[in-house]
């Protein structure tokens, strides 16, 4: 039964390691998403003179 229980545990340590990476990616990718809109509204503000006339 000890055995079992360290088993499971061992799991479950493994699941949430692999939930972190998961995570982790899924949040670079929004980040990525983030900057790429900053990027593109940088780049029409400066390319058209949207605030300076």
């Amino acid at each position: 039964m000890n055995h079992e229980f360290q088993e499971m545990k061992t799991e479950i340590n493994n699941l949430r390691s692999e939930m972190h990476c998961r995570f982790d990616n899924v949040d670079a990718k929004l980040e990525g998403i983030g900057l790429q809109f900053e990027l593109t509204n940088d780049s029409r503000i400066n390319d058209v003179g949207f605030i300076t006339q």
